[in-house]
């Protein structure tokens, strides 16, 4: 392997371990996160590791904050799990 394969190899490997670290805590705090929506009464599944449905209507990707409206059909990002599922569940309220 010559060296900047090699140089390439460690770049790789590093983001791929710095990413894991991140996923973790992050994980932790989202997983926080949902037990307080699940303690205010919002319905959450686990989809897959990266995807949750709330109430289901909104599938949140937590790991890249976007979210899909499945009634509307509509996607986008969002800043903080908390606020975006408050600010959308009062949208609803006539």
């Amino acid at each position: 392997m010559s060296e900047d394969a090699e140089w390439y190899a460690e770049c790789r490997e590093r983001q791929q371990k710095e990413h894991a670290e991140w996923r973790d805590r992050t994980g932790e705090i989202v997983k926080h996160k949902v037990g307080q929506l699940e303690a205010k009464g919002h319905a959450v599944k686990w989809v897959t590791e990266w995807q949750i449905r709330i109430d289901g209507r909104w599938d949140v990707y937590w790991q890249s904050k976007r979210y899909h409206d499945i009634r509307l059909n509509k996607r986008g990002d969002y800043h903080d799990l908390i606020s975006f599922i408050q600010s959308k569940t009062h949208e609803q309220q006539p």
